[in-house]
């Protein structure tokens, strides 16, 4: 997929991906959710762009913190310590993502 010439906007910090938790960007008039599908589909992603300025071009980095942002909204949540402990739906994303590692690693490792 190109960004090149799509419209996409920059985050706006609006923390609703967090409210929500539907793995989607509350910003519905661009291109953003479409990738953010995308990625969230892929089983890798390769991101690649022009160099402006010793920096990525402002579509790409729009990308990456709209879909940080989303990817962060399943993230244990807790304020004071102990509390992220009541996040069970946090809890077990992080599990799911140590069980994904290790089995990614070990593959990585028996390949080498």
């Amino acid at each position: 997929m190109e960004l090149g010439g799509a419209e996409i906007h920059g985050c706006r910090a609006c923390r609703q991906c967090s409210v929500r938790k539907n793995r989607r960007c509350s910003q519905e008039n661009d291109m953003g959710n479409v990738c953010i599908e995308k990625m969230d589909a892929a089983d890798g992603i390769l991101l690649g762009s022009p160099t402006y300025v010793a920096d990525v071009s402002p579509e790409i980095k729009a990308l990456i913190d709209r879909a940080c942002l989303v990817s962060k909204a399943n993230i244990g949540i807790g304020r004071e310590p102990g509390e992220v402990e009541k996040d069970e739906e946090g809890i077990q994303t992080m599990k799911d993502l140590g069980r994904n590692m290790a089995w990614l690693l070990k593959k990585i490792h028996a390949q080498g």
